[in-house]
């Protein structure tokens, strides 16, 4: 499997702290200090340096797709429980929350209707997903970084789409149901929490 971050892993933190500030990093945090779990799914957490304050509680798997960001992954969370895998997520295993960190903006169409469907089975009973990302960007500002940041994605890290999934469409699809989020920088940058509809 082709390293896409291979050049970018090692940067890849401080370069979105320059552009977006503390607000990525706290839109991956947010939730996560207040919902109760066990044991946890996280797929595409890049560095892993996001999550260091949860290093005591974190059990489960990690799966990234760029050997070297896991590799940095697994440094910054060594204190942790997390077993650390490379790859696209095999499919096994139940976890009380699964974690989607800025992931899902890099799937084509049809593989984001088919992973969410997937890991429905991959949810305890009354577990919760927590879903960051980017959002259609507002105003002049915005829109140039985001044009910026694609092409620049597009250039390092073999990024392939050309526009923000409609999300809300995708987890509907799939059986997810929102229950919760939380905003910054005018709803560019959102995290959201679903469960499973009845």
């Amino acid at each position: 499997m082709k390293d896409a971050y291979r050049l970018l892993a090692p940067f890849y933190s401080q370069i979105s702290r320059w552009v977006f500030g503390e607000n990525r990093k706290e839109a991956n945090r947010y939730f996560l200090e207040k919902l109760p779990f066990d044991k946890v799914l996280m797929i595409g957490g890049g560095d892993g340096s996001d999550y260091q304050f949860l290093s005591k509680k974190l059990s489960g798997d990690y799966w990234e797709r760029s050997q070297s960001m896991l590799a940095l992954a697994s440094r910054n969370l060594k204190e942790t429980s997390l077993d650390f895998h490379l790859g696209h997520f095999s499919g096994n295993g139940k976890y009380d929350l699964i974690c989607l960190p800025f992931v899902l903006d890099s799937f084509m169409d049809e593989e984001l209707e088919v992973f969410l469907k997937k890991i429905t089975v991959n949810l305890k009973e009354n577990g919760r997903l927590v879903f960051s990302d980017f959002f259609p960007p507002v105003g002049f500002r915005q829109k140039v970084v985001h044009g910026l940041m694609i092409g620049f994605h597009r250039l390092f890290a073999a990024y392939r789409r050309e526009e923000i999934p409609e999300y809300s469409r995708f987890f509907e699809k799939a059986g997810w149901q929102l229950l919760e989020e939380k905003s910054w920088k005018e709803g560019w940058i959102k995290v959201q929490v679903y469960e499973l509809a009845d």
